[in-house]
């Protein structure tokens, strides 16, 4: 899609110096208005599409040396529960926990620990920031809003075309708020899938993992990862996720 307005822009460029440049004394003037306008809009273009390339270059090249850090430390520990996200209350700032085994009842996080020790082993493993956290608090600037500040509804509504159009992050997004499921299409996903790490799997990349805090945030709960899958013949990346008891 940027290739494309990216075309566009420089066709409009060249039309409008055309236009500019023409000799016809009784065209002059109208030229001169049309001229002028694909000018501007054949630069607004190049400039816009260039921007947007650079952004999501910019955020993909920091994606997976991301998942790839964590993924060693997940293997080196032996931490194979699914990830937690856990809203703003919980640790006063947002965070997701890794248990090292799936089950058993939420530790107690307040004094917001790195490595969370536990009697067992479904209360021990690793607390952290969420991947996605600094993509998701550049959607918030961008909303002018924090996500606890809107309604479930509208973060499944606002978000994917922020990361399709907006950022160019992803082909398709859909998010179902009622049944906490989300879909993605995008090569940031796919290229860390097609490679099966357990920090892909179990917590997500930063795309993935900037929708479940979402969700969790703007409910206001803790949601578990309880499946993440990428379909091969589709190029898509499922993830559903459900809430637990604090």
């Amino acid at each position: 899609m940027p290739n494309v307005t990216k075309v566009f822009g420089f066709l409009s460029l060249f039309a409008g110096i055309l236009m500019l440049v023409g000799e016809a004394w009784w065209q002059q003037n109208v030229l001169l208005i049309l001229g002028s306008g694909s000018v501007f809009l054949g630069i607004y273009s190049i400039v816009l599409s260039t921007e947007r390339y650079v952004k999501a270059e910019a955020f993909t090249a920091s994606f997976g040396s991301e998942v790839e850090n964590l993924d060693r430390i997940m293997v080196g520990l032996e931490i194979d529960g699914k990830a937690i996200y856990l809203p703003r209350d919980y640790a006063g700032s947002p965070r997701v926990f890794i248990p090292a085994r799936d089950g058993g009842p939420l530790p107690d996080v307040r004094a917001d620990p790195v490595f969370v020790t536990g009697s067992g082993s479904s209360s021990m493993g690793i607390h952290m920031l969420p991947l996605g956290h600094s993509l998701l608090t550049y959607l918030e600037e961008e909303l002018e809003a924090k996500v606890e500040d809107l309604e479930p509804s509208a973060v499944a509504v606002m978000l994917p075309p922020l990361l399709t159009q907006g950022l160019g992050l992803a082909a398709s997004v859909e998010i179902d708020e009622v049944d906490l499921t989300f879909t993605v299409q995008s090569p940031i996903c796919s290229s860390t899938c097609k490679r099966g790490l357990k920090a892909c799997t179990n917590v997500g990349c930063p795309l993935c993992s900037c929708i479940a805090e979402a969700l969790s945030r703007s409910l206001g709960a803790p949601l578990r990862l309880s499946a993440l899958q990428y379909d091969l013949p589709t190029d898509r990346v499922s993830g559903r996720l459900e809430k637990i008891e604090g």
